[in-house]
């Protein structure tokens, strides 16, 4: 396991990080679209880009700043459409930021199928579209139906040593930006 984490179970003795056991479920949205929610044990970026290499591009990012150190304002900034190989480029290059640091939130979206690849900084995934397709590739990799979620106490970490490549994240595309929503406000 990484031993650096973006989140840490909270106990009055110590923070100790925490990674996901490999599980998913299924169920509704309060619009009734099925919608998996899984998680990313460890934080690993590899297990999003194995997500990403199963649909069909183009690829739409969305990094959502809703916690800044500094680099730069809170909000959405959108790129424009990539292809399979910008993506993957993007997720080698920040890797260690993306496992490690958790003042984001990141959105894949592609609108050929209507997808759309959600992780938190929780390290959850929320998937739609393609369910049995997202679903069989979550069981290729060795995921199984269980409940997840972050319904403990616990701490989030906004490091320091990742000050400069969510400042470089930035200026890596010509992100489209926008301020944040409502739901994009984290309030623990």
């Amino acid at each position: 396991m990484n031993s650096v984490q973006k989140i840490a179970k909270y106990s009055e003795e110590s923070d100790d990080p925490y990674s996901h056991p490999a599980e998913f479920k299924i169920a509704p949205t309060s619009t009734g679209t099925p919608r998996i929610t899984a998680t990313v044990p460890s934080g690993e970026a590899s297990l999003i880009q194995s997500l990403l290499n199963a649909l069909d591009g183009p690829i739409l990012l969305l990094y959502v700043l809703h916690t800044t150190r500094g680099e730069c304002p809170v909000g959405r900034y959108q790129s424009g459409d990539l292809t399979r190989e910008e993506a993957n480029r993007f997720l080698d290059r920040f890797k260690g930021y993306f496992q490690a640091d958790a003042r984001f939130d990141l959105w894949l979206h592609f609108p050929n199928s209507q997808a759309t690849i959600v992780w938190d900084r929780h390290n959850l995934l929320y998937l739609y579209g393609l369910i049995d397709q997202l679903q069989h590739r979550l069981i290729s990799l060795g995921f199984q139906p269980g409940d997840p979620n972050a319904n403990f106490v616990h701490t989030h970490y906004y490091r320091s040593e990742f000050d400069q490549d969510a400042r470089e994240l930035l200026s890596y595309f010509d992100w489209n930006f926008s301020e944040l929503r409502p739901e994009d406000i984290q309030s623990a």
